[in-house]
Protein backbone atom coordinates (compact mmCIF):
# COMPACT_ATOMS: atom_id res chain seq x y z
CA UNK A 1 0.00 0.00 0.00
CA UNK A 2 2.70 2.19 1.29
CA UNK A 3 4.70 1.82 -2.60
CA UNK A 4 1.23 2.55 -3.97
CA UNK A 5 1.15 5.77 -2.50
CA UNK A 6 4.86 7.22 -2.86
CA UNK A 7 3.88 6.10 -6.83
CA UNK A 8 0.97 8.30 -6.98
CA UNK A 9 3.05 11.31 -5.32
CA UNK A 10 5.76 10.63 -7.38
CA UNK A 11 3.72 10.25 -10.35
CA UNK A 12 1.91 13.55 -9.74
CA UNK A 13 5.61 15.28 -9.61
CA UNK A 14 4.82 16.53 -5.06
CA UNK A 15 7.92 18.08 -4.50
CA UNK A 16 8.61 16.03 -1.02
CA UNK A 17 8.34 12.92 -2.73
CA UNK A 18 10.74 14.07 -5.75
CA UNK A 19 13.14 15.23 -3.65
CA UNK A 20 13.23 11.79 -1.10
CA UNK A 21 13.70 9.71 -4.15
CA UNK A 22 16.87 11.62 -5.31
CA UNK A 23 18.21 11.71 -1.89
CA UNK A 24 17.84 7.85 -1.46
CA UNK A 25 19.04 7.44 -5.27
CA UNK A 26 21.93 10.00 -4.65
CA UNK A 27 23.41 7.69 -1.80
CA UNK A 28 23.49 4.72 -3.65
CA UNK A 29 25.59 6.27 -6.28
CA UNK A 30 27.91 7.72 -3.46
CA UNK A 31 27.75 4.37 -2.26
CA UNK A 32 27.27 1.65 -5.12
CA UNK A 33 28.11 -1.62 -2.79
CA UNK A 34 25.69 -0.52 -0.11
CA UNK A 35 22.07 -0.08 -1.57
CA UNK A 36 19.44 0.89 1.56
CA UNK A 37 16.68 1.57 -0.43
CA UNK A 38 13.27 -0.50 0.95
CA UNK A 39 13.57 -3.33 -2.15
CA UNK A 40 9.84 -2.70 -1.77
CA UNK A 41 10.73 1.12 -3.03
CA UNK A 42 13.52 0.40 -5.24
CA UNK A 43 11.54 0.60 -8.71
CA UNK A 44 9.78 3.83 -7.55
CA UNK A 45 12.81 5.34 -6.53
CA UNK A 46 14.66 4.53 -9.55
CA UNK A 47 12.47 5.41 -12.31
CA UNK A 48 11.70 8.61 -9.73
CA UNK A 49 15.46 9.68 -9.86
CA UNK A 50 15.97 8.66 -13.36
CA UNK A 51 12.84 10.69 -14.86
CA UNK A 52 13.90 13.77 -12.79
CA UNK A 53 18.06 13.18 -13.21
CA UNK A 54 19.87 12.84 -16.37
CA UNK A 55 22.85 10.92 -18.22
CA UNK A 56 24.89 10.77 -15.07
CA UNK A 57 21.43 8.93 -13.19
CA UNK A 58 20.79 6.73 -16.18
CA UNK A 59 24.05 5.57 -16.86
CA UNK A 60 24.49 4.64 -13.24
CA UNK A 61 21.58 2.53 -13.00
CA UNK A 62 22.28 0.73 -16.20
CA UNK A 63 26.30 0.01 -14.70
CA UNK A 64 24.19 -1.95 -12.21
CA UNK A 65 21.95 -3.44 -14.12
CA UNK A 66 25.31 -5.31 -16.03
CA UNK A 67 26.41 -6.07 -12.77
CA UNK A 68 23.05 -7.00 -11.27
CA UNK A 69 22.93 -11.18 -9.93
CA UNK A 70 18.74 -11.28 -8.89
CA UNK A 71 16.20 -11.53 -10.91
CA UNK A 72 13.77 -8.49 -9.60
CA UNK A 73 16.99 -6.08 -9.19
CA UNK A 74 17.37 -6.33 -12.61
CA UNK A 75 13.73 -6.13 -13.58
CA UNK A 76 13.61 -3.23 -11.38
CA UNK A 77 16.91 -1.55 -13.45
CA UNK A 78 15.66 -2.75 -16.41
CA UNK A 79 12.23 -0.81 -16.33
CA UNK A 80 13.82 2.34 -14.53
CA UNK A 81 15.54 2.84 -17.37
CA UNK A 82 12.81 3.57 -19.32
CA UNK A 83 11.82 6.07 -17.18
CA UNK A 84 13.90 9.06 -18.72
CA UNK A 85 12.46 12.18 -19.91
CA UNK A 86 15.34 12.49 -22.26
CA UNK A 87 14.91 11.47 -25.80
CA UNK A 88 18.21 10.61 -26.78
CA UNK A 89 18.66 8.80 -23.50
CA UNK A 90 15.88 6.89 -24.77
CA UNK A 91 17.13 6.11 -28.36
CA UNK A 92 20.22 4.79 -26.88
CA UNK A 93 18.57 2.48 -24.73
CA UNK A 94 16.22 1.21 -27.37
CA UNK A 95 19.55 0.41 -29.68
CA UNK A 96 21.06 -1.08 -26.63
CA UNK A 97 17.71 -3.54 -26.55
CA UNK A 98 18.96 -4.65 -29.62
CA UNK A 99 22.61 -4.95 -28.92
CA UNK A 100 23.81 -8.63 -27.39
CA UNK A 101 26.33 -7.25 -26.16
CA UNK A 102 24.65 -4.70 -24.10
CA UNK A 103 21.37 -6.21 -23.34
CA UNK A 104 20.00 -9.96 -23.69
CA UNK A 105 17.69 -10.86 -26.10
CA UNK A 106 15.09 -11.72 -24.11
CA UNK A 107 14.77 -8.13 -22.51
CA UNK A 108 14.25 -6.50 -25.86
CA UNK A 109 10.50 -6.94 -26.50
CA UNK A 110 9.83 -5.78 -22.78
CA UNK A 111 12.29 -2.81 -22.83
CA UNK A 112 10.51 -1.76 -26.15
CA UNK A 113 6.74 -1.46 -24.36
CA UNK A 114 8.36 -0.23 -21.51
CA UNK A 115 9.90 2.94 -23.40
CA UNK A 116 6.45 2.98 -25.50
CA UNK A 117 4.80 3.52 -22.31
CA UNK A 118 6.64 6.30 -21.17
CA UNK A 119 4.72 9.59 -22.77
CA UNK A 120 8.32 10.84 -24.00
CA UNK A 121 9.04 7.65 -25.32
CA UNK A 122 6.14 6.81 -27.60
CA UNK A 123 6.83 8.42 -30.40
CA UNK A 124 10.36 7.17 -30.42
CA UNK A 125 9.49 3.43 -29.82
CA UNK A 126 7.03 3.59 -32.39
CA UNK A 127 9.56 4.80 -34.90
CA UNK A 128 12.41 2.63 -33.68
CA UNK A 129 9.62 -0.16 -34.49
CA UNK A 130 8.91 0.74 -37.88
CA UNK A 131 12.35 1.37 -38.79
CA UNK A 132 13.85 -1.49 -37.18
CA UNK A 133 11.05 -4.13 -38.20
CA UNK A 134 12.40 -6.62 -39.96
CA UNK A 135 15.87 -6.52 -38.56
CA UNK A 136 14.28 -7.26 -35.10
CA UNK A 137 12.01 -9.92 -36.31
CA UNK A 138 14.43 -11.73 -38.83
CA UNK A 139 17.92 -11.48 -37.73
CA UNK A 140 17.09 -10.81 -33.60
CA UNK A 141 14.21 -11.23 -32.02
CA UNK A 142 12.97 -14.58 -33.77
CA UNK A 143 11.78 -16.90 -31.00
CA UNK A 144 12.11 -14.37 -28.19
CA UNK A 145 9.20 -11.95 -28.95
CA UNK A 146 6.12 -11.53 -31.71
CA UNK A 147 6.62 -7.53 -31.74
CA UNK A 148 2.89 -7.36 -30.89
CA UNK A 149 3.29 -5.94 -27.45
CA UNK A 150 4.71 -2.29 -28.12
CA UNK A 151 2.31 -1.53 -31.35
CA UNK A 152 -0.02 -2.13 -29.09
CA UNK A 153 1.24 0.20 -26.37
CA UNK A 154 1.80 2.30 -28.59
CA UNK A 155 -1.32 2.51 -30.68
CA UNK A 156 -3.40 2.49 -27.34
CA UNK A 157 -3.21 6.29 -27.07
CA UNK A 158 -4.23 7.36 -31.06
CA UNK A 159 -7.17 9.03 -31.43
CA UNK A 160 -6.76 10.93 -34.88
CA UNK A 161 -6.70 9.76 -38.23
CA UNK A 162 -3.58 10.74 -38.93
CA UNK A 163 -2.37 8.07 -36.96
CA UNK A 164 -4.68 6.16 -38.07
CA UNK A 165 -3.13 6.20 -40.93
CA UNK A 166 0.35 6.20 -40.00
CA UNK A 167 -0.59 2.84 -38.66
CA UNK A 168 -2.19 1.19 -41.46
CA UNK A 169 0.42 2.62 -43.93
CA UNK A 170 3.25 0.93 -41.57
CA UNK A 171 1.01 -2.64 -41.98
CA UNK A 172 1.20 -2.05 -45.86
CA UNK A 173 4.78 -0.82 -46.11
CA UNK A 174 6.24 -4.62 -45.16
CA UNK A 175 5.82 -8.16 -46.38
CA UNK A 176 5.01 -9.88 -43.67
CA UNK A 177 3.69 -9.05 -39.77
CA UNK A 178 4.83 -12.72 -38.86
CA UNK A 179 3.40 -13.16 -35.25
CA UNK A 180 2.16 -10.21 -34.37
CA UNK A 181 -0.62 -10.01 -37.04
CA UNK A 182 -3.34 -10.76 -34.56
CA UNK A 183 -1.96 -7.44 -31.84
CA UNK A 184 -1.85 -5.75 -35.37
CA UNK A 185 -5.57 -5.51 -35.97
CA UNK A 186 -6.29 -5.51 -32.21
CA UNK A 187 -4.37 -2.05 -32.29
CA UNK A 188 -6.22 -0.98 -35.79
CA UNK A 189 -9.56 -1.41 -33.94
CA UNK A 190 -7.94 0.16 -30.76
CA UNK A 191 -7.59 3.65 -32.75
CA UNK A 192 -10.30 3.15 -34.67
CA UNK A 193 -12.34 3.13 -31.26
CA UNK A 194 -10.60 5.89 -29.14
CA UNK A 195 -11.40 8.07 -32.80
CA UNK A 196 -14.84 7.16 -32.72
CA UNK A 197 -14.74 8.30 -28.85
CA UNK A 198 -13.26 11.75 -29.58
CA UNK A 199 -16.09 12.40 -32.25
CA UNK A 200 -18.76 11.40 -29.85
CA UNK A 201 -17.50 12.70 -26.42
CA UNK A 202 -15.14 15.30 -27.38
CA UNK A 203 -17.56 18.18 -27.21
CA UNK A 204 -18.68 16.99 -23.84
CA UNK A 205 -15.98 16.97 -22.19
CA UNK A 206 -15.07 20.13 -23.64
CA UNK A 207 -18.50 21.64 -22.15
CA UNK A 208 -17.81 20.17 -18.52
CA UNK A 209 -14.22 21.78 -18.45
CA UNK A 210 -15.19 25.55 -18.89
CA UNK A 211 -18.47 25.07 -16.70
CA UNK A 212 -15.89 23.59 -14.12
Amino acid sequence: MMSEVSSIACDFDLPECITDAKRQFDDWMKKPQDNKINPDMRYIIYCTAIRTGGEEEWNFAYRQYKQSTTASETDNLLRSLACSEVPWILQRYLQYAITPEEIRKQETGSILVNVASNKIGRSIAWNFVQSKWDYIHDDYLAGYWNGGGVIKQVARVFNTEFELQQLLDFGESIADLHRAKTSYKQAIETVQANIKWMKNSIDTVEKWLVQS
